[in-house]
């Protein structure tokens, strides 16, 4: 995996999306000037195909209905990230390609 761009902000990210052709993103849902759900909905009103997980502080759990409605690929919780990153974007990826990834 290579990390192509970050952004400080949703609206910087929308602006990255626009202008790169990218596999994945992954979006933290608190974020200044445009926060992670806004930034979501646009990112999958423009660019459906493209998976995008969620990560947060916040117990991801209880926006996981709401973030499954508006699109996203999958979640994962700040804390668990170390452990479970790389897992999850394997599955956001196999899920939106048919591509199975191996360790």
């Amino acid at each position: 995996m290579t990390v192509v761009a970050e952004a400080s902000d949703g609206i910087e990210a929308l602006d990255i999306v626009r202008r790169t052709a990218l596999d994945l993103v992954l979006l933290d849902l608190n974020m200044p000037r445009k926060g992670g759900l806004e930034t979501l909905i646009e990112l999958k009103r423009e660019h459906p195909s493209l998976p995008v997980l969620i990560i947060s502080g916040h117990c991801v759990q209880h926006y996981a209905p709401r973030l499954v409605k508006l699109g996203a690929a999958g979640f994962i919780s700040k804390e668990d990230a170390p452990d479970h990153l790389v897992k999850t974007i394997h599955s956001a990826m196999a899920e939106a390609s048919g591509i199975t990834f191996q360790r």
